[in-house]
């Protein structure tokens, strides 16, 4: 569909001028998540701005039963877009291996600004382990 094309282009070129309104009436479009949907929301995890698309676009994958893989639960514990990580710390807490997800959720601890979610990890993690939480470090999770 060109008009799908079309916006998919502009939110591309200027992420920030996506409004809430428009990005939900082009995912009434029906994108394809695996193709299009999932690799924007990953490839805006390393960017520094928080913008309505990536808000809008993880709600929409949350709708539709999507289950991220490590990999891809690695990133999004460092979003900047915070809906998407607390999205994200609800899936590592659903991972079957907790080895990873403890993991995880000291990564996304060093990361986290926000001192209520920084709480919240703190809690999965204590649950996962029963232990006291380490001192934190930057290392990325080995996989």
């Amino acid at each position: 569909d060109g008009m799908q094309t079309f916006r998919l282009a502009q939110f591309l070129e200027a992420p920030k001028k996506a409004k809430k309104e428009t990005v939900t009436a082009w995912l009434g479009t029906k994108p394809d998540p695996k193709e299009i949907l999932i690799p924007m929301l990953l490839g805006s995890s390393q960017t520094k701005e928080v913008t309505d698309l990536d808000y809008v676009i993880c709600k929409y994958l949350e709708e539709l039963g999507w289950r991220p893989t490590a990999a891809d639960l690695e990133k999004l514990v460092v979003h900047p877009n915070k809906y998407t990580r607390v999205f994200a710390y609800g899936k590592v807490i659903e991972l079957k291996d907790k080895n990873m997800a403890s993991k995880l959720l000291y990564y996304a601890l060093q990361h986290e600004n926000a001192p209520e979610f920084r709480e919240h990890i703190e809690r999965n993690l204590r649950s996962l382990s029963g232990q006291d939480i380490p001192p934190t470090t930057t290392e990325q999770p080995k996989q």
